[in-house]
């Protein structure tokens, strides 16, 4: 059955998630959606494009974890 995932990242560099993300597609998930939740002087995606079945979402506020999740949702 395939699964979505989201992924909270404040403060991380998208680099400290790299092997997560490829074990993740490498055991089936569909789609991986990363979510910065960062002050926008930081910037989790710097220098980073995003392969295939992986989408970023910056949204530069700190929405909160619950709600930050919620926007992979639609």
């Amino acid at each position: 059955m395939p699964i979505g995932v989201s992924i909270v990242l404040y403060r991380t560099p998208v680099t400290a998630v790299a092997e997560l993300l490829q074990q993740l597609l490498a055991q089936g998930a569909r789609l991986v959606y990363l979510i910065d939740n960062s002050p926008k002087e930081f910037d989790a995606f710097k220098g980073w494009v995003p392969p295939p079945h992986i989408i970023a979402i910056i949204d530069a506020r700190n929405l909160g974890y619950g709600r930050a999740n919620n926007l992979a949702i639609p």
